[in-house]
Parts: C-alpha cells; structure tokens; sequence
C-alpha cells in the first residue's frame, strides 16, 4: 500500500500573529518539520494552500467566522507562503486552492491554483497513491474536508489528531462520510492520540476507525505530570492517553 502525507494549509496567516492565527498552528508546523526531516517512510509528500485572488464573500470587513472571514492568504502577501520551517523541504507537490471562491478541502486544489492545473486525487492516483494520511490546520475546516474528500475519493485515510477537539472533529468527519458513502471495507485512523473525551472513546468501534497511540509517549513525563494539568485543567489532563480505556471500549 503506497501512503501520501498531505500536509493542509500550514501557513503563515493560519499560525500565531497571521492574519487568521489558530493557537498552537506554530507547534502543528514544528511538528511537521520534525517528522519530515526523519525518516517518514511515505511514498509522497504534498502540501495545500489557501491561495485567495478574489474569493468574493469568502471574505469580509464584518466576518461571521462561519462563511466569511478576515482576508488571509492573499496571493502575493507573506502570509499566503507556508510556514518558514517548512520552506525549505521538498514536496512532491503542492495544490493551491480558492483563488476566486471558498474551498475548504484540499482536493478543491490545482498545482499552480488554476482550474486547468491537475487535481490532488488525479495526482495521487497517477503517483500509485491509495492511503494518505492528513495532518495541518485547521482540524474542524480545512484538515477535516480533506479528509472527507479523501474517503469520498475511496482512498485509506489517516489523520493526525493529538487534542481532544481535533480527536472529536475527526470522528464526526468520519461519521458524516460513512452516512453520504454507506459502510466501506475501509479501515481509517487517528493518529498520534494523545487527549480523548471519555464521551468519545465508544466512538472508535461504532466507526470502524483503528485508534493509534504510541505507548512511549504514555510515560508520565513533566510534560503529562506538570505541563498538560496547568495548560488544560486537572480534568481534561485525565484524558491524556487512555490507552486501557480504548481497549476496554473495545477499539481496535
């Protein structure tokens, strides 16, 4: 099985101090870079962009924050260019996307961002490509209508969800694909979990998604015994790495 990472959307105006920042976009983007300075093992490695020309009432002065926004990712301007620790890696390929209108899934994108350029689902398939993983910003717009194109387009999605908030909006996307697609001989994935809501763990087994958590991580280091409870509460802090919970909820 030959595996893509798409990387969605990881730029400068969706990280800290862009015109559109999400919180921890500059970690998302670290992270990135870290993986794809190892030794990843994926057979290609693609990027998206937003890459706005004129997207109409994609953007606005009053933005709702639902259909309109702030302008962000302006052809031409820094915040349009990934992130700068990802300049300098090799993608086999990056698709640009809403030059004229509002697209929230990387397959919406084009090398070279024209409706002419050659899709991402053409490209994968031409490269041999039938499972990708998907990781970036932002996890409930971008990152999860790729994903949603993904299965649409019949190929083994991963995703990369480390919080609580990204775990549930992966599975409500992977929910919502199995009720447009019907159930699929498909065994798609979470990766990389870290924090789950108690609420979400029977989810694994009701969808069909493998849960992959590596057991290293689940160690008791500063970052889980100190950090985590000051950044996210003694509650949520509980949730992290619930390795006995996903196998008493029956998950694969």
């Amino acid at each position: 099985m030959a595996k893509a990472l798409i990387v969605v959307d990881v730029q400068v105006d969706f990280c800290e101090g862009g015109a559109l920042g999400v919180d921890g976009g500059n970690a998302v983007a670290e992270k990135t870079a870290e993986l794809l300075n190892g030794d990843h093992g994926y057979s290609r490695v693609v990027a998206t962009r937003d890459h706005h020309i004129d997207p109409g009432a994609h953007f606005s002065d009053s933005p709702d924050f639902v259909d309109s926004w702030p302008p962000h990712c302006v052809v031409g301007t820094p915040g349009q260019e990934l992130h700068p620790v990802l300049r300098g890696l090799a993608f086999d390929a990056v698709f640009d996307k809403g030059s004229f209108a509002a697209a929230y899934s990387g397959f919406e994108g084009t090398i070279g961002g024209e409706d002419d350029g050659i899709g991402l689902a053409r490209w994968l398939g031409l490269h041999g490509i039938t499972a990708v993983d998907v990781c970036g910003i932002a996890t409930d717009y971008c990152v999860r209508n790729t994903a949603l194109d993904g299965i649409g387009e019949g190929f083994q999605v991963h995703v990369h969800a480390l919080g609580d908030g990204a775990v549930r909006a992966s599975l409500d996307a992977f929910a919502k694909a199995r009720r447009v697609n019907g159930v699929r001989d498909s065994r798609h994935m979470l990766a990389h979990l870290a924090m789950i809501d108690a609420a979400d763990l029977p989810r694994f087994k009701a969808l069909g998604v493998v849960a992959n958590m590596s057991p290293l991580w689940n160690r008791g280091d500063p970052w889980e015994t100190v950090f985590a409870p000051k950044m996210f509460g003694p509650q949520r802090s509980a949730n992290l790495y619930l390795t006995r919970s996903l196998l008493d909820a029956q998950a694969t």
